[in-house]
């Protein structure tokens, strides 16, 4: 049979806990750095550099940058997007033809996706 203990938490035994004075990542306190500063800290040393605004070539966000600034088509966006996303899918080469057909397959049927290609001014399959 186990005794009932007396309401209180912790401290009503007598006993009190340390008090907290660090967190997981790191002081908190008057005298620490708030989110805001540490994550502006990460950002401003993120974007140090004569590249920092330049989209990776191969990316998602090189491919958008190139159709906002016309260097290529919304079909040249459209495809490029759509073998970015097989080649991330880690499937074996000998799956990637297959697969970026039936992606497109795919964004043909949706009508959704198929309504944001034409507003960007691409074609889709079922336009053909």
């Amino acid at each position: 049979m186990s005794a009932i203990k007396p309401p209180g938490g912790p401290g009503a035994s007598g006993v009190t806990p340390p008090p907290v004075t660090s967190g997981p990542t790191g002081a908190t306190g008057p005298d620490a750095a708030s989110f805001r500063d540490r994550l502006g800290a990460q950002e401003a040393v993120a974007k140090t550099g004569a590249q920092a605004n330049v989209p990776t070539p191969g990316t998602t966000e090189h491919v958008i940058e190139s159709l906002r600034a016309g260097k290529i088509t919304p079909d040249a966006a459209v495809t490029a997007l759509t073998k970015l996303a097989v080649q991330r899918t880690g499937a074996p080469e000998a799956l990637h033809a297959q697969l970026e057909a039936r992606l497109r397959e795919m964004v043909a049927q949706d009508p959704i996706v198929g309504d944001l290609v034409r507003q960007m001014g691409g074609a889709v399959a079922n336009d053909e």
